[in-house]
């Protein structure tokens, strides 16, 4: 460039000339450590010139150049820089605390999560269940054990019960850790008991809401005390079977505890025959759950038919005593006490008898086909044969006529009478050689045993 040139130019742009730094219109003065890089571009001026003016002056010129003119203006220090690998360290400590604040919110989570039932609703559902007769449902919730049966829990027994629960209501309601006790009122109609129900609170993941179960509910126990030889009861006249149940076994009976809810309950043996029938026990069992035991000794009662046909067996009996002469008649239910049995035979010692007020007959029950008989003594008179004043006269002898024996099923399905007022009586009893159940008793004369095996055998 020759010198014309130059001088033109500095006349055309004096502050060029003069070597002055120019205005980059930049603002505030940045971080010099993370400012741009200066551009290799020229920088456009305000007044359209070029300058290729490093950034760092212009930086410079910037910060020198007065905002007014009072002064210069006091500035701030210009904020730190901040690192990138700290920015990233805080979002990441922000991470881990957001995420153990949801493992806190985990561990807790399904108590605070409401469940689709309270305990309250849970005992509600039950107890309408027993007031409806919904045995199903019942029996779900029913504890259980191995020497109990629950052949009698049925809907059709408990439908046919009196004094059922009629009405019931939760009263109070207890929480602990994870349970619930709740208190109830059930009603029969004739009373009111509070009884109580256990609840646990059950989930099946730290996400699930929490449900509550009833525990196992304990209910009335009755204790069926049966003879041997029978294979069932029956309860309201449903029957129910004993083959396959849990029984205890006492010598000629068993026992079967059956569970029950509450209400009245009439308990039977079956029908069995023209001699025996069924003596009905009554158990009530109140509004209650929970350890209650109640008892039925079930026999058979014997029928009319039999009752007329020990009338007459005692009554052959007695004519064939009072037929008898000797003062102590042999296998009778009267003699005169004075004489013994080896002065029976004395002819002096002759007389008649005659039962002037015949004993009443009373038969109770032993087992199935066994029964006891007694009564209400009569009185017969004995005569002597050398009494000379007849029968008003002091020598005649009054005394009590007792019948007491036992009344037997055979197992040919006869009905026997053993009256032996002063001598053991042996009863033996039969059982099916298969089956090994009782079949019958009989009566063995001498305690001889092999008259009895031969009268089971027959």
């Amino acid at each position: 460039m020759d010198a014309r040139e130059q001088d033109r130019r500095r006349r055309r742009d004096p502050a060029r000339a003069e070597g002055r730094s120019l205005e980059a219109g930049w603002g505030e003065d940045p971080d010099p450590a993370i400012a741009p890089s200066a551009s290799p571009h020229p920088l456009h001026g305000a007044a359209g010139g070029e300058a290729a003016v490093p950034v760092g002056d212009v930086a410079a010129a910037t910060s020198e150049a007065p905002d007014s003119a009072d002064g210069p203006v006091d500035r701030a220090d210009p904020a730190p820089r901040r690192h990138p690998r700290t920015v990233r360290w805080r979002r990441r400590a922000g991470t881990i605390a957001a995420l153990l604040l949801v493992g806190v919110l985990a561990v807790g989570l399904p108590r605070l999560l409401p469940s689709g039932e309270g305990p309250e609703q849970v005992a509600e559902d039950f107890l309408q269940a027993l007031v409806d007769g919904d045995i199903d449902q019942v029996r779900e919730h029913v504890q259980g054990s191995p020497d109990t049966s629950d052949a009698a829990l049925t809907g059709e027994i408990l439908q046919s019960a009196a004094d059922r629960v009629r009405d019931a209501e939760v009263a109070n309601i207890q929480r602990g850790s994870g349970t619930a006790e709740v208190t109830v009122r059930m009603d029969n109609g004739e009373e009111t008991i509070e009884t109580t129900l256990m609840l646990r609170a059950d989930s099946t993941s730290a996400f699930a809401a929490v449900s509550w179960e009833l525990q196992p509910v304990e209910v009335p126990e009755v204790r069926v005390r049966l003879p041997r030889g029978v294979d069932g009861f029956t309860v309201n006249g449903i029957r129910v079977s004993t083959e396959g149940r849990p029984t205890i076994f006492d010598g000629a009976e068993r026992a079967l505890l059956v569970q029950l809810l509450p209400g009245t309950y009439e308990f039977a043996l079956p029908e069995a025959g023209p001699w025996r029938v069924p003596r009905a026990i009554t158990v009530e069992i109140p509004p209650v759950l929970g350890s209650w035991t109640g008892f039925a000794d079930v026999v058979y009662d014997l029928s009319e038919a039999g009752h007329e046909e020990v009338r007459r067996q005692v009554d052959k009996h007695l004519g064939s005593c009072e037929a008898s002469t000797s003062p102590a008649p042999h296998r009778c239910p009267f003699r005169l006490p004075e004489v013994s049995d080896a002065r029976a035979g004395d002819p002096s010692l002759q007389g008649t008898w005659d039962v002037r007020v015949p004993p009443e007959v009373e038969v109770q029950p032993s087992s199935a086909m066994l029964w006891s008989v007694a009564g209400v003594p009569g009185r017969a008179a004995f005569t002597p044969a050398t009494a000379t004043g007849g029968a008003g006269s002091s020598a005649v002898q009054l005394v009590p006529v007792e019948v007491r024996g036992f009344v037997h099923l055979a197992p040919d399905g006869d009905l026997g009478v053993v009256l032996r007022p002063d001598e053991s009586v042996t009863i033996t009893l039969c059982t099916d050689p298969d089956t090994r159940e009782p079949t019958g008793f009989v009566h063995v004369e001498n305690g001889a045993m092999t008259t009895a095996r031969e009268a089971c055998r027959g």
